[in-house]
């Protein structure tokens, strides 16, 4: 992320916030939803899509009065610490790969250790596709992966009013699955 796009981006965090929230169904005032609904047909994680439609929908967004207490309470916070924080983590993508790289990781995930997939049938940052059968049967040999898919629920699925409680339930679900596992197993100590 160039300094110039970081700049921008903090420039115009509110328009980033509710554009991401009108592509998660979030229920933004009908204002919003009309006059950029066409914005939802274009998936917004193609290069430069997001920042197009920053662009294009800033002068409005901006200005644009909104009434739901919780949008407008992540605008409020979003206000005093900005969007750099939690975009860092894209920032610091190729610095991350090369420590991964120089401390030789495993390539795949130990045995011993439980873990979850938990997809979004309509992710379009990571559509569940990509993580195929031979690519987990790759990275957790030991048949320590479980997936599942929201069906319906999209990147931003455990901020949606629509999908976030069915989130809860299947990361719950898995982790008592884990703690009865747990429970029956012999101790190794």
């Amino acid at each position: 992320m160039s300094p110039e796009f970081s700049e921008e981006i903090h420039r115009y965090r509110r328009t980033i916030i509710l554009l991401l929230y009108l592509h998660t169904d979030r229920g933004l005032e009908n204002l919003i939803q009309e006059r950029f609904a066409r914005l939802k047909d274009h998936s917004f994680v193609g290069e430069n899509v997001l920042r197009k439609q920053v662009r294009e929908a800033a002068p409005q967004l901006e200005k644009i009065e909104v009434k739901d207490p919780e949008i407008r309470y992540f605008l409020s916070e979003f206000e005093k610490g900005g969007l750099l924080g939690p975009l860092s983590w894209y920032k610091t993508r190729d610095i991350d790969h090369s420590d991964e790289q120089a401390a030789s990781l495993p390539a795949s995930y130990p045995a011993e250790i439980p873990c979850l997939y938990l997809g979004a049938s309509d992710d379009p940052a990571f559509p569940p596709p990509l993580f195929t059968e031979k690519s987990k049967a790759k990275l957790f040999p030991g048949a320590n992966l479980t997936s599942h898919i929201i069906r319906g629920g999209n990147h931003f699925m455990h901020q949606d009013p629509v999908y976030r409680d069915q989130v809860t339930e299947v990361i719950g679900n898995w982790i008592d699955n884990q703690l009865t596992t747990a429970q029956n197993r012999p101790s190794r100590l």
